[in-house]
């Protein structure tokens, strides 16, 4: 096949440079066009890490508050045990308060009380 195109490539060496820039031309377009779609690719995937990266943002965000009602909840916890432990103390008072018939008039006053538990 060869010999038999070279010999009429060689005569016409003119049509020959015309074919070589069209499939120059053609390769120019097709490199063009994949390009394009490469692109197309790119923005797709970019588009795609930004909604993942919005995604990442809203959990750690979630996350935020989730340790943040633990730590209110902790604290509340505490507190509520610190308040039930009050409440189990053994609370001391005074029943009784009495002054002996001497009366206010002296140096030196008794008072006699009386604790309760």
């Amino acid at each position: 096949m060869c010999e038999i195109l070279w010999p009429w490539l060689q005569a016409s060496e003119p049509i020959a440079v015309w074919l070589e820039a069209i499939a120059l031309i053609a390769i120019f377009f097709l490199d063009w066009k994949e390009r394009k779609e490469n692109r197309r690719e790119q923005m797709r995937q970019h588009e795609e890490t930004i909604a993942q990266l919005d995604i990442a943002r809203s959990q750690a965000e979630a996350t935020k508050k989730s340790a943040d009602a633990a730590t209110e909840a902790a604290v509340a916890a505490k507190k509520s045990a610190e308040i039930a432990a009050a409440l189990h103390r053994p609370f001391m008072g005074l029943s009784s308060v009495t002054m002996p018939p001497r009366g206010m008039a002296t140096r030196l006053w008794n008072i006699a009380f009386a604790l309760e538990n």
